[in-house]
């Protein structure tokens, strides 16, 4: 059933088109199929046509806050929000909530498939899991959305499958305390852990970033995003990136972009480029309609560094002379860091 607003905004709308104005009238038409259908009406209640009118709504021309703009932002939002992946996400949202409270994480990891790095992959699993332990939790089942299809014994990663661009998942869940549940609706606390592939020289896969931010918010669109990562920092322009084009799709949610902005939290467990902080939190501004924090558990390369080299000073050792500093070229962090003014004396 239509929401009555959704209806309101229509009728609203449809009585600003001028009555030449053919484009608008035919865009009032095809609202009207869909928000008041009729045996007589021709078009069809399909994914083409939502999408012609979410087009036509888009190129709609209208002052910000014009009788026009504001009846124009409220129906693109409920076409934008009724596509089938979110009617889906809603079904099984409001499924789930009859037994478990959902939290989600977004996790960037090592992309074994498109690297040598599965031994890394394999201990970033053991630690989710360990933490995912030590707040109580077990791991209840778990989707892997990379696929690795090598002859016995090649060791060249996988070509592009058609997966690609999807996160994995970890699935944890803990039953509460009778305690807990006389105080909540929910027997079960599950925490879903959406996985990002990455990989030092490519960087992170956007399109599976941009999926996974889009399910997290379609979710709950209160809470805050959390993502833990990136782990390499050449991914941290990719995810710059990422949060740019998962912004496009809220735009048209948002009357007030100004004011009000999603919250993402990003922490990472292994960047230490400089560069990734001022990338990732200079997003913020404006009416970008996302809040942008970023902290880490590491410390930066310079902090790193600075207590290397007063050690060699004390033990009398020279760059370049005495000891010889190496650096990957084919990362962006080898990159950085050579770049970094802070640390130049490695390479002066």
């Amino acid at each position: 059933m239509t929401p009555p607003d959704v209806v309101d905004a229509w009728v609203a709308l449809s009585e600003q088109f001028g009555a030449k104005d053919k484009t608008a009238k035919d865009l009032s038409t095809k609202l009207r199929t869909r928000l008041r259908p009729s045996p007589s009406d021709a078009v069809p209640d399909t994914e083409e046509s939502r999408e012609q009118i979410v087009a036509g709504l888009a190129a709609l021309k209208a002052p910000e806050g014009s009788d026009i703009d504001r009846p124009r932002k409220r129906l693109l939002e409920y076409f934008q929000s009724v596509t089938p992946a979110a009617r889906l996400i809603e079904t099984t949202r409001d499924r789930a909530r009859t037994i478990a409270d959902v939290t989600f994480v977004i996790a960037t990891l090592p992309d074994y498939a498109n690297s040598y790095t599965v031994g890394v992959l394999t201990t970033c699993w053991r630690h989710c899991q360990a933490a995912a332990g030590a707040a109580g939790y077990h791991l209840d089942r778990f989707y892997s959305a990379w696929v690795v299809r090598r002859k016995r014994g090649e060791q060249t990663p996988r070509v592009r499958q058609a997966n690609d661009g999807q996160p994995g998942a970890l699935l944890f869940t803990r039953v509460r305390t009778d305690d807990e549940q006389a105080r909540e609706q929910w027997p079960i606390d599950a925490v879903v852990v959406l996985l990002v592939g990455e990989t030092a020289t490519a960087g992170l896969d956007k399109e599976a970033l941009v999926a996974a931010l889009r399910l997290a918010y379609l979710w709950s669109p209160s809470e805050p995003l959390r993502i833990v990562g990136p782990a390499f920092s050449g991914s941290a322009m990719p995810m710059r990136q990422a949060l740019q084009d998962f912004a496009k799709s809220l735009v048209w949610k948002i009357s007030d972009a100004a004011a009000f902005k999603v919250p993402v939290e990003i922490i990472t467990p292994a960047a230490t480029n400089t560069r990734n902080k001022p990338l990732l939190n200079g997003l913020n501004g404006g009416t970008f309609p996302l809040r942008v924090s970023f902290d880490s558990t590491v410390h930066t390369d310079p902090e790193l560094l600075k207590p290397l080299e007063q050690r060699l000073l004390d033990m009398k050792l020279a760059i370049n002379r005495d000891v010889a500093v190496l650096i990957e070229e084919n990362t962006a962090w080898g990159t950085g860091l050579r770049c970094d003014r802070l640390c130049q004396w490695i390479i002066r």
